[in-house]
């Protein structure tokens, strides 16, 4: 497994002249298909009056992904020569443009092959080439009392920390090489995961804090949640904190073995069944092929239960009756069960939820789906009008067309990109068309570059067409940018 590869730094010009015939050449460095495709409309764009525009690209650190293109010069004299120099130089993640001005005598295909071949080895020769690592994206969710042991194993191992969020619940997004990522992952699932503590928590007398795993949680659920009080008359709200309080927001272990939110046990269940210890050893709890089929499965037992048949006579906004009633029904053990529920409710103004007469039925629908060859489904996220979700490794469009039931071309088009386009674990992927603005609240804010940071990048992470995002900055796609350059987003 290779743990490097060359590319450039910035953009190269190179030039070759050939009985009048004049050929100017640009590299790139570029990360996507979609950056390749805005820079050659630029290039034609801005030299509308040239005889030809070849050019030839490669993409990723296998190499593996690659185009060439004569533009109407005879077959193989333009595209294969550039690409070639691409290959002897053995440079991935770039794009070499080639623009001719005919000079009125034809050159013949030995002559434009030397034209095109030179011209590249030029652009290449005045750029900085430099050596990259192949690095892998690897996720861990954890409990805070764990972190001095996480800690350790990123002091020993040193990847790169590119995300974070610590609170009662959380993450750390380590970037490593490739070859080093599967030990990562192995000795951070050698620490366990602490459920215990979620829930210890949550039982705490201590005043709770707000949490964003557990926001994020209401977020992808909410519209479920909606959906199953107008069909069974119970409070959304109550839904939402139990499925928090039971699932350590969706993070326990009984929701990753088995999409149960709710701690249901078997009781007479025919389905699908887990084993797990919690008031006794072994014990038996129901699984379920998805998520909507435990939020169903909690709302018809519910309904259905002897014991809970009181509560319906409860408004569906009295949330405080319905948990208390739970708690006297023998819902839960805890003797703090309908404290804490409350308490969710109001610190996340849950109860909002209870007045509601409708719900987005494409959240509601997703959560609906099965799991795909036993992957849990992606987390559908909300922003700028818009919903996107975080590609896994593996992860094409045509699997997140399948999972989703959007036309993966649909998909590849709202992101810009080519239908074969390769998926970077943690990219984001938009599933309806992107806005041509930043959400309000980025009036009067600039974005500034960072390193690393490409335009279709900055585009993809604000939800905004690329287009849009050159044309508020008064960019050319041919422009480039630079670390700390301010950017306008609306």
């Amino acid at each position: 497994m290779t743990d490097e590869y060359k590319t450039i730094a910035a953009t190269g010009e190179g030039f070759y002249t050939e009985k009048r015939s004049k050929f100017l050449a640009f590299a790139h460095h570029v990360g996507t298909v979609g950056e390749v495709k805005a820079l050659l409309d630029g290039y034609r764009k801005k030299y509308y009056d040239a005889r030809h525009v070849c050019y030839a690209y490669m993409l990723g650190p296998e190499r593996a992904e690659f185009r060439a293109n004569d533009d109407g010069e005879p077959s193989s004299t333009a595209g294969k020569p550039i690409l070639g120099q691409i290959n002897s130089n053995e440079l991935t993640d770039i794009l070499i443009v080639v623009v001719r001005y005919y000079g009125g005598v034809n050159l013949g295909t030995s002559g434009l092959i030397v034209a095109y071949r030179e011209a590249a080895a030029d652009a290449i020769a005045h750029c900085e080439v430099e050596t990259r690592q192949v690095e892998e994206v690897v996720s861990y969710q954890f409990a805070y009392p764990m972190m001095n042991d996480v800690m350790r194993v990123v002091k020993e191992m040193a990847p790169r920390i590119v995300g974070q969020t610590y609170d009662n619940t959380c993450e750390i997004k380590l970037s490593i090489r490739k070859s080093e990522a599967e030990q990562l992952r192995q000795r951070l699932a050698k620490l366990a995961f602490l459920v215990a503590f979620l829930l210890t928590a949550a039982a705490s007398p201590a005043q709770m804090k707000w949490n964003e795993r557990y926001q994020q949680y209401i977020n992808q659920y909410k519209d479920i949640a909606v959906e199953q009080m107008l069909r069974w008359r119970i409070p959304a709200s109550i839904t939402l904190a139990q499925g928090i309080f039971e699932s350590g927001a969706g993070q326990g272990d009984l929701v990753r073995r088995s999409n149960n939110h709710f701690g249901i046990k078997c009781h007479g269940w025919t389905g699908r069944t887990v084993y797990k210890d919690d008031d006794a050893q072994n014990e038996c709890f129901r699984a379920y092929d998805s998520a909507f089929d435990s939020f169903e499965d909690h709302s018809r037992f519910l309904a259905t239960g002897q014991r809970y048949r009181s509560l319906f006579a409860l408004k569906s906004t009295d949330y405080k009756g319905w948990a208390r009633g739970l708690k006297a029904a023998g819902y839960a053990t805890n003797p703090q069960y309908a404290d804490r529920l409350i308490e969710l409710i109001q610190l996340y103004k849950l109860y909002e939820l209870d007045t509601a007469k409708d719900y987005d039925k494409f959240m509601a629908q997703h959560s609906r789906d099965r799991s795909t060859d036993g992957q849990p489904l992606h987390p559908i996220k909300i922003y700028n009008k818009n919903y996107y979700l975080y590609a896994r490794r593996g992860d094409t469009f045509r699997s997140i067309g399948d999972e989703t039931g959007i036309p993966y071309k649909k998909i590849a088009k709202y992101n810009e990109r080519g239908p074969a386009d390769r998926l970077q674990e943690g990219e984001i992927v938009w599933l309806k068309k992107k806005q041509k603005k930043a959400p309000r609240d980025y009036k009067g804010r600039l974005h500034y570059v960072r390193q690393g940071e490409s335009m279709y990048g900055i585009a993809q992470s604000y939800g905004i067409r690329l287009k849009s995002l050159y044309k508020l900055n008064h960019l050319k796609p041919d422009d480039d940018i630079v670390v700390g350059m301010p950017l306008r987003l609306r």
